[in-house]
């Protein structure tokens, strides 16, 4: 007779795992598949992506072509700061968290270009200060300064009497602006005189008349901003191309000595007591300049003015101390470059990155070169085939073919399929 034996629920449980292990294979190795499926889209829409970014570059670079835009970098690339744009316009000023408040505030009531104060009204901040400074020494000394105003100061209100202040301020600042445009007509009407190499007779009724001033030699005066101090050397260079019609420097090869680049700046007399004695410049050339334009300089300079009534309002300049460790100024564009010929040979042998920099260029044929300078834009449109004029010349032709290619193998392999789906884990 035959016994009925129960089922090991040990083996049925083995059966179990063993089952539950064959469907943990099979959705381990559909996730490896579609895991495979996922970084071959991935690295394919990557392909297409840098097809199409090496298109972008291609028509990027088209396009600064036309328009002559040269990409510089180093000592040629613009200005990262403002502390580097004030040194390129002539203007060093020590670090904002360095200057006290009241300096920060002058600062800020300040004209970049030429340092002239920015009229604010009485209730900005620092007006509104200085008035009742003010308002307060009239209350306490005003009595003193002039006793016959003590019975006035007495019953006169503030708001009054801070009226008649600014009143008076206002008419200060009325004379203050004539007498400030007299002197920048006459300014305008100065005519170049000596430009620091050779000493300056003065002019004028003085005592010091037709002597000899002596060299300068302080160095403590500031610098102009660079935008006032062009405005200040205008005169100057007008003088000089004046002169040049009469002089041996009419060549073509010596029109660079006559751009406003290449004149020296002339500061205020550190020494000049203000509304005293004759107004004078000091005048402070360049130690990078050469021989041969300290001479032509010269040359100029001696020649007289070919209008009197100009050079008879020319403001007095004196010889000054050469500035030391000079360098070239960044030109806004090619004509305003300094040339070689201008500058010591020896501070061109060690500061080649001047001629990429914007602050020279080379002399030219005139002056015994191979070629004449030419600026890089137009190399660059030259050397491309593009001609001078903007948009004229043979297109280029784009090149698609990378991002076409990699863009046909990723459709090849979604196979029509979804972009998203296809990246989607979900099995």
């Amino acid at each position: 007779m035959a016994s009925n034996s129960a089922p090991n629920p040990n083996i049925a449980k083995l059966n179990a795992a063993i089952e539950e292990i064959e469907n943990l294979k099979t959705s381990l190795s559909a996730y490896k598949e579609k895991t495979q499926k996922i970084v071959q889209v991935l690295h394919g829409e990557n392909q297409v992506l840098k097809g199409e970014l090496l298109v972008i570059r291609q028509r990027v670079e088209y396009l600064e072509e036309q328009l002559g835009i040269a990409v510089e970098g180093g000592d040629n690339s613009g200005p990262s700061s403002a502390q580097e744009v004030d040194a390129m316009a002539g203007e060093v000023e020590q670090p904002a968290d360095e200057m006290d408040e009241d300096e920060k505030k002058l600062e800020l009531s300040r004209d970049a270009a030429e340092s002239k104060p920015i009229k604010h009204s009485a209730s900005q901040k620092t007006n509104a200060m200085g008035l009742r400074k003010v308002l307060e020494t009239v209350r306490a000394l005003g009595a003193q300064w002039v006793p016959t105003c003590k019975k006035f100061l007495e019953d006169i209100l503030d708001t009054d009497l801070e009226t008649q202040i600014r009143s008076k301020y206002d008419y200060m600042a009325y004379e203050w602006g004539e007498i400030n445009k007299i002197a920048e007509s006459n300014d305008d009407l100065q005519a170049a005189e000596d430009d620091g190499f050779g000493e300056q007779a003065v002019k004028g009724g003085g005592e010091d008349e037709g002597q000899v001033l002596p060299v300068a030699t302080k160095d403590t005066r500031q610098s102009r901003p660079r935008g006032a101090q062009n405005s200040r050397v205008s005169s100057k260079l007008k003088a000089r191309q004046r002169k040049r019609a009469h002089s041996t420097y009419t060549d073509a090869k010596f029109d660079s000595a006559f751009i406003t680049n290449t004149m020296s700046d002339d500061e205020d007399d550190p020494d000049a007591i203000p509304g005293e004695g004759m107004k004078k410049w000091i005048s402070r050339a360049p130690d990078y300049r050469s021989d041969i334009v300290k001479q032509l300089y010269q040359d100029i300079d001696a020649i007289a003015d070919l209008e009197p009534d100009k050079a008879k309002a020319a403001t007095t300049r004196i010889r000054g101390a050469e500035k030391k460790d000079s360098v070239p100024p960044k030109a806004k564009n090619f004509k305003s470059q300094i040339r070689a010929w201008q500058v010591k040979q020896e501070l061109l042998d060690v500061n080649e990155h001047w001629f990429t920099s914007g602050r020279v260029a080379k002399s030219g044929m005139a002056w015994g070169d191979p070629e004449d300078p030419e600026p890089e834009s137009e190399k660059k449109r030259k050397h491309n085939g593009e001609g001078s004029k903007r948009g004229k010349g043979k297109k280029r032709a784009i090149d698609r073919s990378a991002a076409e290619k990699s863009r046909a193998e990723l459709d090849e392999l979604l196979n029509g399929e979804d972009m998203n789906a296809v990246l989607t884990l979900e099995t």
